[in-house]
């Protein structure tokens, strides 16, 4: 059982009358034998005890029972006073002293707990004292470190769980390094649970890096449409979120929800982009997005003003972005563009022929890209990357097409593709087995199922190559013509329709087929299983 502090100090002499302070020599050597000492030595001697008893009265009390301790500065007229605990200095190159701070020990129960609290203020609008921890002034090159220790659980039983590093704040990382998962839970009412600023102009507000194959961040909205990750750029040209993607890995990758919502959604300011997304700097991908549930959208980008709903940037060699539809019927893309924008621009890769856009239809019934467009905007624009790259690549599965694009009801073009100045392609359409390279369905109204415009200097407007048996360009029509060829009907200079002269007569032949044959400067067409000549006069 603990003992009460006294109720009272040992006053002794107060009055400093009768004292006197005994010599250096006397200190040193003492009382000596059968001495009768002087009163005003025994008067100064006890003197100095009561001052001790008195210094140690004003610092030293009981909490709310003799079983508490409290050490505390005295109390002042003025500013209160300043509580130090320091470690001894070492001399001769040896370290200082540590200060430790230990709560009890205890037998079947928790340990008394070690706290640091800041002073209470009374009155009105007065601030509470700040809680500081501080890692202590170094010299030169070197710095110091701030550490927090933990216990982690383990098996049942008496094995003690020895604390080890769980926060570390050290100079020489420049941030705050964690060997566990951190979990932040906002509080009610309250905007946000973590609110992140950066100090100066060029410095990020929050930079998170993954190790191994684990994310940096792993974000999951609130369960009433909140959202996982919700970043905001600063002006004048800030991002709000901006993800890089190291060799192969992605720069950002979202995956939907269940209930059909985006895994990513971009929503462009002004003239920007809803989403930019550049791939690493080897075959990285730009954006990679996978669809949720049955009908969830790997991202949902919505393009503002003459924004793109998303502008992807392939890596040195990778494509600008890779899309795959999730579940039965989800798309890999779905993109609007604004009233003049484009709902998805895609740019391949500088050093390859890496494509702006791939797509992979998800399921059995699903898209690859679906884009949208809105008034006069295109609803996919994807622009090739160097040496040969693709605008837009897109692969069916099965019986479905990779590419399906419907036209605006103002007469929008469900595709707009347009070559490149050295003799770059438009649209190149590969077919599969007996599938087309390319299928277009008019509008309602007079619409076109394709319309191709050629490059500034002499592009074609479209070039259909067939795989194997399959055809170049296939039209088919319902009540109108398969295929309408128009060229200038006042003063032409070229032909609307040019058959390429073939020097013998084909190998394989079918009703129809027409060609020119060369080596007799002959029209021939197939008709009835005959090869007959027209005749021109």
């Amino acid at each position: 059982m603990a003992n009460d502090k006294p109720d009272r100090v040992a006053e002794w002499n107060s009055s400093l009358s009768n004292q006197t302070e005994p010599t250096g020599g006397k200190k040193s050597t003492g009382w000596e034998l059968d001495e009768s000492p002087a009163s005003s030595f025994f008067n100064w001697l006890q003197y100095q005890y009561f001052r001790w008893f008195r210094w140690f009265n004003e610092r030293h009390f009981d909490g709310g029972t003799n079983e508490d301790y409290t050490i505390k500065a005295p109390d002042s007229s003025s500013d209160g006073g300043e509580l130090r605990l320091q470690g001894g200095f070492g001399g001769g190159g040896a370290d200082g002293g540590p200060v430790v701070v230990t709560g009890g020990t205890v037998v079947n129960g928790m340990g008394g707990d070690a706290t640091c609290i800041g002073g209470t203020s009374v009155g009105t609008n007065q601030p509470g004292g700040s809680a500081l921890v501080s890692g202590g002034t170094s010299t030169g090159t070197a710095v110091s470190s701030v550490e927090i220790r933990v216990a982690e659980g383990g098996a049942s039983g008496t094995t003690p769980n020895v604390p080890t590093q769980y926060l570390l704040a050290s100079g020489s990382l420049e941030r705050i390094v964690g060997s566990r998962s951190f979990i932040v839970t906002g509080t009610a009412g309250q905007a946000d649970a973590v609110n992140v600023t950066a100090a100066g102009a060029a410095q990020t507000g929050l930079r998170v890096v993954g190790a191994g194959n684990q994310d940096g961040i792993d974000a999951t909205g609130g369960t009433t449409s909140g959202n996982g990750i919700r970043g905001q750029g600063g002006a004048p040209n800030g991002r709000g979120v901006v993800g890089v993607g190291v060799g192969a890995g992605v720069g950002v990758q979202g995956f939907g929800g269940s209930g059909g919502a985006p895994g990513i959604q971009g929503t462009g300011g002004g003239s920007s982009e809803g989403g930019l997304f550049v791939g690493g700097s080897s075959d990285g991908i730009g954006v990679k997005g996978t669809g949720g549930g049955t009908a969830g959208f790997g991202g949902d980008f919505t393009g503002i003003g003459v924004g793109a709903g998303v502008r992807a940037v392939g890596g040195l060699n990778g494509h600008g972005l890779t899309a795959v539809g999730g579940g039965t019927s989800g798309s890999g893309v779905y993109a609007t563009c604004g009233p003049n924008g484009n709902g998805l621009e895609g740019i391949g890769g500088t050093a390859a022929a890496t494509a702006g856009v791939v797509g992979t239809a998800g399921g059995s019934i699903g898209y690859g890209v679906l884009g949208i467009g809105s008034g006069t905007g295109i609803g996919i624009r994807g622009v090739g990357g160097g040496l040969g790259g693709i605008g837009v690549q897109a692969v069916g599965v099965a019986a479905l097409p990779g590419l399906l694009a419907n036209g605006g009801n103002n007469g929008g073009n469900g595709v707009q593709a347009t070559g490149g100045a050295g003799g770059g392609i438009g649209v190149l359409g590969t077919g599969n087995s007996a599938g087309a390279g390319v299928v277009g369905n008019g509008g309602s109204t007079s619409g076109f199922g394709g319309l191709f415009t050629g490059g500034s200097s002499d592009g074609g407007g479209v070039k259909g190559t067939g795989v194997g048996s399959g055809t170049g360009v296939w039209g088919l029509a319902v009540a109108g013509n398969g295929v309408r060829a128009e060229s200038d009907t006042t003063s032409p200079a070229r032909a609307a329709l040019r058959i390429v002269p073939q020097d013998s007569i084909p190998g394989t032949l079918f009703d129809g087929d027409m060609w020119v044959n060369s080596s007799t400067n002959q029209l021939q067409v197939r008709l009835g299983g005959v090869t007959r000549t027209v005749t021109v006069t």
